[in-house]
């Protein structure tokens, strides 16, 4: 690693202090600003103190104290997010300290006009900006008119104006590069936050377009079946079939519309966890419940084998949610009269919940993209509208709780969803 890189490295980590996201605002790029101008000002005040040490009054060297503490109480406000106090302080200090040495040796407007562009770019107001370059114009014409009462080393003045020009000319190209690249850097995240936002935006377009065709369907086979009852073109036998078929598809709708209203709430609270101690067979028993109609008209057996002692941390209402998702998705592409076995299989530091089925499986072309991709509409083994959308919504709610959803599936042959979960809390 080189000099240039250590510096790069120091300087991405100072201009973090304070900063707890990447918001694109610009009081993230001025707070970067400010923490890198004080850092390197301290490296700055300390090189000059040391280089003057032997012709420097003493006074001169108690203001570089004063402002060296000052510079770390900035970065301590910037710490605690007290910026706009950090700012101030900042550019109120630094106009004092250039003050003092203006008034001492009479070459300091150079540091002063730095601080005045530096005020530009940190400062938000434009009546801060406004007072700061008035307090710095005061600044540097106060030593032509009171300077005669102040000693001045002449040798001192000449060896040092041409070191100050060159020092704050490479400074203020610096700062002007600096808050122009992170110009760019913020230009660069709001493209990618762009893409990301067309990129939901389309899968949202996607999922609601999937849902409103698993709605209309079964609401317009209802709708169909419920006029040949009214008009009474079919006899009691063809009517109580037609009753049966109704209820199958107001099942459908139902499921349809807990599969929304479950993304509307996971989406709106960022899928937050509360993570607790849960008995995992009451549950898995519940959820079983939840959906034996569906596995009685369907004709589907299924099977659970689990001990009463078994114990996992996770939210509770997330692990209905996605135990319910997994099984409505092995009922619906499960053949008539097959079986769907939960097994549980305990392990050192996680339990594995494994739902299997028999059923139509799919490619490895749709397991890859099972939980990243709206794969729908799809359908089950008796025409059942699928979309898959809960699948993922499972898999990011599993997530949300440290753990995972795998697959196992062979096409035509049926397919394993496991569940790992933790067996303790995890923070």
């Amino acid at each position: 690693m080189n000099v240039l890189d250590f510096f790069a490295r120091i300087n991405r980590k100072v201009e973090e202090i304070g900063i707890k996201n990447e918001d694109i605002s610009q009081q993230n790029i001025r707070t970067r600003m400010i923490n890198t101008i004080s850092v390197w000002s301290f490296i700055i005040t300390i090189l000059f103190t040391v280089l003057n040490r032997s012709h420097n009054p003493v006074y001169m060297t108690i203001a570089d104290t004063f402002y060296l503490m000052t510079l770390l109480i900035v970065l301590y406000l910037n710490s605690k997010q007290f910026f706009e106090a950090g700012k101030i302080l900042l550019v109120s200090s630094s106009i004092a300290i250039l003050v003092i040495v203006n008034l001492t040796y009479g070459d300091a407007e150079y540091h002063l006009i730095c601080v005045a562009i530096s005020s530009l770019l940190i400062l938000e107001r434009f009546s801060q900006q406004l007072i700061c370059n008035i307090i710095v114009a005061v600044a540097i014409l106060i030593p032509k008119y009171i300077g005669m009462e102040f000693h001045y080393d002449e040798d001192v003045i000449k060896t040092r104006m041409a070191t100050n020009l060159m020092i704050n000319l490479f400074f203020i190209i610096l700062l002007v590069k600096y808050f122009i690249s992170i110009q760019q850097r913020y230009q660069l995240l709001i493209l990618k936050q762009k893409n990301y936002l067309n990129l939901q935006n389309q899968k949202k377009e996607q999922f609601y377009a999937i849902m409103a065709h698993d709605m209309r369907s079964p609401i317009t086979t209802s709708y169909q079946c419920l006029d040949m009852i009214i008009s009474g073109d079919v006899d009691e036998r063809e009517s109580k079939s037609l009753l049966k078929k109704i209820s199958a598809q107001l099942l459908e709708i139902n499921q349809t519309a807990e599969t929304l209203t479950n993304w509307i709430n996971k989406a709106e609270d960022h899928y937050a966890a509360l993570s607790q101690k849960i008995v995992l067979k009451p549950v898995l028993e519940s959820v079983i419940a939840s959906v034996a109609l569906m596995a009685a008209k369907k004709e589907i057996q299924i099977s659970i084998q689990v001990c009463d002692s078994v114990v996992v941390y996770m939210d509770r209402s997330h692990l209905g949610t996605i135990l319910k998702n997994i099984l409505l998705n092995a009922l619906k592409f499960s053949h008539r009269r097959s079986e769907v076995i939960i097994s549980i299989t305990s392990m050192l530091t996680q339990t594995r919940i494994s739902i299997k089925d028999t059923g139509a499986g799919m490619s490895e072309e749709t397991k890859c993209k099972l939980f990243t991709e709206v794969v729908g509409p799809n359908t089950g083994t008796e025409g059942e509208i699928g979309t898959g959308f809960g699948l993922q919504m499972s898999q990011k709610l599993a997530q949300a709780n440290k753990s995972f959803i795998s697959v196992e599936s062979v096409l035509y042959e049926g397919s394993t969803f496991h569940l790992v979960i933790p067996n303790s809390q995890i923070q």
